[in-house]
């Protein structure tokens, strides 16, 4: 079987114009581990360095730790520490390379977690981390995006609110229809407005638009209320939602959905939108907690976990998504399983980073039983060949 899987890749790839003998170059390569394995972490990337901040390591607890690997030497290093440490934050490195972490929850004691609204500036030149204005509510696994102007924009519960890097201070908030938690959104190429897809117990859509100060709620929605995937833009109207899970079930699926936003906002039809059924992923019970990163005219989806009947298993499995045809792909599995992973891009690859794997039965930190989960330390990078992607990552 991996052996066809391999085979699928090395045509897709070949199709975009690499050469033959470039075809091997599609697979997972392993860097350095991370010095601690956390899952439910967050990461950027700031220059030549990709910095993982915060996340639930072995022993349970969320980590403070700001982890960075060198892009150039291929080495890792952990010397600062977050005031406070937290898990399933948001974060973004500003225009100025300065990093900002947003909300998420806290908690000392294994498995005891709050949501905070507590938020912390990296600054990687100076060698400091500097806590800033609080958000005015506790931000339970909020998403963020850099908008043109330099200034941040985080979703969170019934806000979009925007963080003003020069004065460190929160300056606007724009209501949501809906509260929003474990939801996904996206920064639409070309424009300030956010879609925001889903989240626990909501199928529903919304579109913020930075420029009106407003936020659109589209009559269209996914077929179920999800959580736990996905979204990328396909261009400056559409996007695609890969997976999830359904909150009310748990049960996790391989479909995909794309979301037009052609003609939003327009008198005749001001919030009407469109959701069609994009390519299924071909990933057995489906996918949720999976990472997915565009590079070009691909999308690189990765690890997470499939949930059926209550019972779930983490996956190594790995796709590529052909934006322009979207014709999915199997691609080698990863080496090890990543569930609840961090991924970036760096140039033409996709590093993805940490998460979790099922352990043996017994005593593993603090965990017990026969699905004991063990943080990853491993790190893992495909390269997409620089035919495939355009030599500038644009399509071809």
């Amino acid at each position: 079987m991996r052996i066809a899987s391999w085979m699928i890749g090395v045509v897709i790839v070949a199709a975009a114009g690499v050469r033959a003998e470039s075809a091997n170059q599609v697979r997972w390569h392993g860097l350095a581990d991370m010095p601690v394995g956390v899952f439910v972490a967050a990461a950027s990337r700031t220059a030549n360095t990709v910095v993982v901040t915060g996340g639930i390591t072995q022993g349970g607890t969320a980590s403070d730790l700001v982890q960075s690997l060198d892009l150039k030497s291929g080495m890792w290093t952990a010397a600062l520490r977050l005031k406070h440490g937290r898990r399933a934050h948001a974060q973004v490195t500003l225009a100025d390379g300065r990093i900002l972490v947003v909300g998420g929850e806290t908690g000392t004691r294994p498995g005891e977690f709050d949501a905070t609204t507590s938020c912390e500036l990296i600054d990687l030149s100076a060698n400091r981390v500097d806590e800033v204005e609080p958000l005015g509510k506790p931000a339970k696994r909020p998403t963020a995006h850099l908008l043109s102007d330099g200034r941040v924009v985080v979703i969170a519960g019934k806000a979009a609110s925007v963080f003003d890097p020069a004065s460190c201070r929160w300056v606007k908030q724009i209501s949501l229809h809906h509260s929003r938690k474990g939801h996904a959104s996206v920064l639409l190429p070309g424009s300030d407005r956010v879609l925001i897809v889903g989240g626990m117990r909501s199928a529903s859509m919304e579109v913020v638009d930075m420029r009106a100060g407003d936020s659109i709620l589209l009559e269209a929605s996914l077929p179920t209320r999800m959580d736990d995937m996905p979204v990328v833009a396909l261009d400056t109207d559409r996007a695609i939602v890969l997976g999830g899970q359904d909150s009310q079930t748990g049960r996790t699926t391989d479909r995909t959905w794309i979301v037009d936003l052609a003609g939003l906002g327009e008198p005749a039809e001001p919030g009407r939108g469109s959701v069609t059924d994009g390519p299924r992923l071909g990933i057995t019970g489906g996918v949720a907690d999976h990472v997915a990163i565009r590079i070009g005219r691909w999308i690189v989806i990765a690890g997470g976990e499939t949930e059926q009947g209550g019972r779930d298993r983490e996956l190594a499995t790995s796709r590529l998504l052909d934006c322009e045809t979207m014709a999915v792909w199997s691609l080698p599995p990863m080496m090890v399983a990543h569930d609840d992973a961090v991924a970036v891009r760096v140039d033409q690859s996709a590093l993805v980073i940490g998460g979790y794997r099922v352990g043996t039965p017994g005593l593993i930190g603090v965990w017990t039983g026969a699905r004991a989960p063990i943080a990853v330390r491993q790190v893992e990078r495909l390269e997409l060949p620089t035919a495939a992607a355009g030599q500038d990552g644009s399509s071809r």
